[in-house]
Formats: structure tokens, sequence, C-alpha cells
């Protein structure tokens, strides 16, 4: 009885109103999408009774058409590939029709209506064509274990240029009478690490951390002393990074004689130098 007098309601408001049919979809006071003129030709029934008269046509499809399953306007056929629920990559019928009942209510289940609503009208109200894409977050352990892997990645990829940058190093240390120095893969990873971690921040090591690299060294490294160089060089070639160093390094620790270690990392032109006894 309720629903009865809800459909009167509906009918009187409808009929109230003075419209002019029109020969595209368009949206009705309820929302629903409904072409008159289309409903006309494809109903001659409903024209023998009405005529082309927009608000006696919807009325009709809404208090009988639509449960005799008349459609409200033209579908998109389902061989247009490139209109079709079905070749759209931004469309799921399944996931709309689950989320919007009220257009199922209104125009049925069929994928390809479902899509022309969503094309037509659908979009401007907000709705989703598809589910959203739900980017999993990460727990602490797997950040860590990304890092871990990026780390690694930047090593081998930047292992020529810091073998030749030791070979100039000691190169230098040689000529002031000191003992070469030793690549340490801790300290590797250590200076990497920074690396990596101060161009995500800022894009400057400069404004680094000098101490950070200790939280990064293997505990089971013995140390106790040490020093931090960071450094920034826009070229690559061993000549000009290691000025850069020199020129950065204002106490010239690199011929400290204390030192016996070294690891170095690179990210985007960004050094980490680190010196250990």
């Amino acid at each position: 009885m309720k629903k009865k007098i809800l459909l009167a309601i509906f009918a009187i408001a409808m009929l109230s109103q003075s419209m002019i049919a029109f020969a595209a979809p368009k949206k009705m006071p309820d929302g629903t999408m409904f072409d008159a003129a289309y409903y006309a030709a494809t109903y001659p029934d409903v024209k023998a009774a009405f005529g082309n008269d927009e608000v006696m046509l919807y009325t009709h499809y809404a208090l009988v058409g639509k449960a005799e399953n008349r459609k409200p306007y033209a579908t998109t056929p389902a061989t247009t590939a490139t209109s079709t629920a079905a070749s759209n990559s931004d469309f799921d019928a399944a996931y709309y029709a689950a989320t919007y009942p009220d257009v199922v209510a209104a125009l049925g289940n069929n994928p390809d209506t479902l899509y022309q609503h969503w094309t037509l009208i659908g979009k401007s109200e907000g709705r989703r064509g598809k589910a959203p894409v739900v980017t999993p977050v990460k727990t602490e352990e797997e950040k860590q274990e990304d890092v871990e892997a990026k780390v690694e990645e930047l090593i081998e990829d930047n292992e020529e240029i810091v073998q030749r940058m030791l070979l100039k190093i000691n190169d230098y240390r040689a000529d002031n009478n000191r003992k070469e120095l030793k690549l340490n893969e801790d300290l590797v990873e250590a200076a990497q690490t920074v690396a990596y971690y101060n161009d995500l921040k800022d894009k400057s090591s400069s404004k680094g951390d000098d101490h950070s690299y200790t939280h990064f060294i293997d505990d089971d490294f013995d140390y106790d002393y040490s020093e931090c160089i960071h450094f920034e060089s826009k070229s690559d070639t061993p000549k000009d990074v290691f000025a850069k160093l020199k020129e950065e390094d204002d106490d010239d620790e690199l011929k400290e004689k204390v030192y016996r270690n070294i690891g170095m990392g690179y990210r985007h032109e960004y050094w980490i130098v680190i010196l250990t006894d």
C-alpha cells in the first residue's frame, strides 16, 4: 500500500510539470535517465496511448514499463567494441551493479546498459565505474626489506666507480706515506644506506647527519675512530669526484694514518665516504 501511495505521489508530481520530449537521454527529477523519443519509437503501443508527451511517457515507464522490462533509453550494442562495458578497463559491470542497486532497480543489470548509465550520468554523480585500487600498507619489516634490496642494487650499480675512487684515494695516501685503505663491506653498506636515505629526505647529502652512518654499521664491526664525509659531484669521473672529495675534506682526513677501512656510497650526485680505523 505504501509503495502504491509513493508511486501515485510521484505520478502526480510528474504530471504537474510541463515538459517537452527530447531526442537524447536526460536525467529525470528522480534521477533516472530517460529518452522519451526512444521510448515512444520503441514501444508503439505506449505512443498510441500517450503520444510524444514526455511526462506521460515517463510516468508509464515508472509505473508500468520498468516492471515489464521495457528500456528507458537506447543501450549500446554489445558488438561496439569501443563503447561496451566489456571493452572498457575503467568499468566493471558486476561492481557497478552491486554498488549501486538504485541503478539496477531502474535499468536492470545488463552490462552495457549499466556502462551507458555510468558514462552519461554516473561519472558526474561521483559514482565509481570499478572498485578503487587499494594499495596495501606495508609493515615496517617490509619497508626495511625494500630499503635493503634497494641498497644492494645501488652497491652493485656503483661498484666500478667506487673501486676507481678507491685507487685515487690510495694513490693520494701513498703520496703522503700512508698505508692503503681497504674497502669494507659493512662500511660500503652503511655509506650507501646513508646516501639513499639522504636522497629520499631532501636531495642534499650536505644536510645529512654526519653521525647517522653509525646506525647502519654491523654491530660486530669494531672501531674506535671514524669520520664521515658528505659531498656532491655532478661528474662521475674519478678525477672530478676525488677533487670534490678533497675540497670537502677540510681536515684532510684522507691522509690520517689512524684509518684503515673505507666505505663509499653514491646516489644521484651525492656521495658518502666513511673512514674508520
